[in-house]
Order: C-alpha cells, then structure tokens, then sequence
C-alpha cells in the first residue's frame, strides 16, 4: 500500500495561501461597505453587561493595555500638523470594555497593501470592538480626501492601533471569555451589520 504525503503537495500548500487571500480581500471589502452604509455620523459601540463573578477578576493586564491605546491616541491628536493629527477626525470617546461581535479577525489582516480608506475601515471595526464612540469616516472619505494624506502616515498609524488594540482586545477576550453577558442597545442605536450577516438575517428559517 503506498503512503502518500499530503504536507508536501505544493499545490495544496499554494491553494491554502490563495483561500487566505481571497479571504483577507473578501473580509476587508465587506468592512468598507459596512462603515459606508452606516447611517449615523457617530457610532458608539453598544454595551455588554456582564454577570461578574465575586470576587471579580484581575483587570490590571487590560487596564495597562488600554491605557498604553489611549495614551497613543492622546498623542497623535495633539500633533501640530493636521497630517499627522488626522486620526483627531474621529472624535474617539472611549465608553466601556466591549467584544460586541467577536470578530478579530482585522487583527489578522496584514495592512501593508491597503488602501487608506481600507486601514480606517479595519480600524473602525476594532474600535467598535473595543469599545469607543467615533465619528464613521468611510461615507465622506473621496478620492480627493485621501489624496492630501500622506499614505506612509496612514499606514504607520493603522498599523500601531492595530497592534495596541489587539493587546487590549486579546487582554479583554481571556478576562470576559467564560463571563455571562448580555448586550444591551442604546434606543435608536443599531450595529452595522457584515454582509454575510444581512444575508443570514433576511433568509427565511425552514
């Protein structure tokens, strides 16, 4: 009987990277039509009320976290120049501790070849996350807006919340993982829904 090695097929090797691609280009769109059909000019993140037990958990990894994103935050808005500054456009207010749809996946994403408007969409998506009120950028963000960014900007910035927010978004995750919760929306306040979740909830149940 002949044993084949399945760990050394090249074409099953380029097949899983290719899946990762497109996956990564599919996720990224879906972002940036959720944020541009997003009605309201603010979105806050709703709230998660969670059933803590007592005595409550240690919060000092997270705290560290979060502080060092707005403490980033802080920074980048007092900048001189507006170039530099630009993030100061989403009037981030940071309400409470979320995980509102679980989805880290904008964590993952590599952002070296995205688009402007595409870093801000990913970022959107974390800050929904984590839990901050902000301005929606993506409907008034045209060609001619980007333009006068300085792109390499965008992207050193896109890519250190990123990363600060994966700390605190992955610090919160261990911490609320086996906690009861319950969300709780503000009246009037709806959640941008992905795509394939407006698909799912306009199907008709069998």
């Amino acid at each position: 009987m002949d044993v084949i090695d399945l760990t050394a097929d090249e074409d099953l090797d380029e097949r899983a990277a290719w899946n990762s691609e497109v996956s990564t280009r599919m996720y990224v769109e879906e972002q940036v039509r959720r944020w541009g059909r997003a009605q309201s000019k603010y979105v806050s993140s709703p709230t998660v009320r969670y059933e803590w037990p007592s005595p409550g958990p240690n919060f000092q990894a997270w705290y560290v976290t979060a502080n060092a994103t707005s403490e980033y935050i802080a920074t980048r808005m007092s900048m001189a120049h507006q170039s530099d500054a630009w993030i100061s456009e989403w009037n981030l207010v940071r309400l409470s501790p979320n995980a509102v749809d679980d989805d880290l996946f904008a964590l993952s994403v590599e952002m070296d070849t995205l688009s402007a408007v595409e870093c801000v969409a990913l970022l959107q998506t974390l800050f929904f996350e984590a839990g901050f009120r902000f301005r929606n950028l993506i409907p008034g963000w045209s060609q001619t807006r980007t333009s006068r960014l300085n792109p390499e900007v965008v992207l050193r910035v896109a890519q250190d919340l990123q990363h600060l927010l994966a700390l605190e978004l992955v610090n919160w995750r261990v911490i609320a993982s086996k906690v009861p919760s319950q969300l709780v929306l503000a009246p009037g306040l709806s959640v941008p829904k992905l795509d394939a979740e407006e698909e799912k909830c306009g199907r008709p149940q069998g």
